[in-house]
């Protein structure tokens, strides 16, 4: 249903004077890591990349787990994960990793020492500075060279 929500957001956006049609990006906390990654890979030929902050569900023992879907990823990807988060396993991101490489995807994914689940939220106080303003940087540099 995620993905169809997703489809019918780019008509939206493709419908509307203002827009450009081209190439998209998305970003994802938490359990929409799982829904940037299936987007990636089920609109190939409009997702030039896509963030994860801290994202959920990635890697499931599930049929529709949308690691198994990374063979249709065109775009680049960013990852970013806390170092301690009882929501994500301690092994996900080096499956992960080793997944993409595999799969040749262009991507960076990085586990952030010193951090927590939702590190990235200024609200929280789990809130880390150095780590948010590291992950904002590489998702405008990942959008500069995606979708330009």
């Amino acid at each position: 249903m995620v993905m169809d929500d997703t489809s019918g957001i780019m008509g939206f956006i493709d419908s509307q004077d203002k827009a450009k049609v081209g190439p998209l990006s998305c970003v994802g906390y938490c359990m929409s890591g799982q829904h940037i990654t299936a987007a990636a890979a089920t609109f190939p030929h409009r997702m030039a990349s896509a963030a994860s902050l801290y994202g959920v569900g990635i890697i499931t023992d599930k049929e529709d787990s949308p690691h198994l879907m990374l063979d249709k990823i065109k775009g680049e990807l960013y990852y970013a994960f806390a170092e301690t988060d009882r929501s994500v396993p301690a092994h996900i991101p080096g499956d992960l990793k080793d997944m993409l490489k595999k799969h040749k995807i262009k991507h960076e994914l990085k586990v952030f020492p010193g951090t927590e689940h939702g590190f990235a939220f200024n609200e929280r106080a789990v809130y880390h500075t150095l780590a948010a303003e590291e992950t904002w940087d590489k998702m405008f540099a990942l959008w500069e060279r995606t979708l330009k």
